[in-house]
C-alpha cells in the first residue's frame, strides 16, 4: 500500500511539474517550455504560451513534402532540439508581467545545411548533364540533412535569453517568440535554409 501511495505522489509531482497551469511560476513555466521544446513537442511548448506564442509544424506550407519526407525533416530537427541544455535563472515580475533570464546552449546546424547544398548543387550540374534527378531538390536537402545529422560534427552555441511572460487565468505564459529563441528550436537553420532557397531560385 505504501509503495501504491508513492507511486500515486510521485505521479502527481511529475505532473505539476510538467503542466503549465494556474499555480505555476514564471521560472516553472520556462523550465516546463523548454523541456518541451528538447522532444519537439509543439502542443507541449504551446501549453505555455499565449494565444499570440503559439507555434505549428508545418514545413514549407500545407502539403509541400510526402509525410515521409515531412517525418525525416521532424526527425532532424528532434534530433537537434534534443541537444538543448538551458538554465533558467530568477524572474523579474512586474504586476502581471514577468522577464525570466535563461542561459541556452544548443548545436549550429547552418553548416550542415551548406554541406548539404554543395550535395545538391552537385547534383543539379549533373541533372544538367543529362542524368536528371528522380527527386526535387527540397526533398534532397531534406534527404541529405537526414543522412547527414548523425555524423555531422556540430558546434555547440550559447545564448543569454531574456523571456517575456504574462500572467493569464491559465497562469503564467510565454508572450512572444524573440529571433534568438527561433534561432534555438531551429539549431540555427532557419537562416541557412532560407539562403539556400534564395540562390536556388535567383
Amino acid at each position: 500500500m505504501k509503495r501504491i501511495t508513492a507511486l500515486i505522489c510521485a505521479l502527481l509531482l511529475v505532473l505539476s511539474l510538467s503542466a503549465c497551469g494556474k499555480t505555476s511560476t514564471p521560472e516553472n513555466t520556462v523550465t516546463t517550455f523548454f523541456e518541451a521544446m528538447k522532444q519537439l513537442d509543439f502542443k507541449g511548448m504551446n501549453a505555455c504560451a499565449t494565444d499570440d506564442a503559439q507555434m505549428e509544424w508545418n514545413p514549407g506550407g500545407s502539403g509541400a513534402f510526402s509525410e515521409e519526407t515531412e517525418q525525416q525533416l521532424f526527425d532532424v530537427f528532434q534530433k537537434l532540439a534534443s541537444k538543448i541544455e538551458y538554465s533558467v535563472g530568477e524572474a523579474t515580475v512586474n504586476d502581471t508581467t514577468a522577464t525570466v533570464p535563461a542561459k541556452v546552449t544548443f548545436v549550429d546546424a547552418a553548416p550542415l545545411v551548406r554541406d548539404v547544398m554543395t550535395d545538391v548543387m552537385a547534383n543539379m550540374v549533373m541533372s544538367l548533364l543529362g542524368e536528371e534527378s528522380d527527386t526535387d531538390v527540397y526533398t534532397q536537402m531534406i534527404e541529405g540533412l537526414s543522412e547527414k545529422v548523425d555524423d555531422a560534427t556540430l558546434s555547440p552555441q550559447t545564448v543569454d535569453l531574456q523571456l517575456a511572460l504574462t500572467e493569464t487565468d491559465d497562469g503564467w505564459k510565454l508572450s512572444a517568440w524573440s529571433d534568438e529563441l527561433a534561432n534555438v528550436l531551429s539549431a540555427n537553420m532557419s537562416d541557412a535554409f532560407a539562403d539556400a532557397v534564395s540562390s536556388l531560385t535567383e
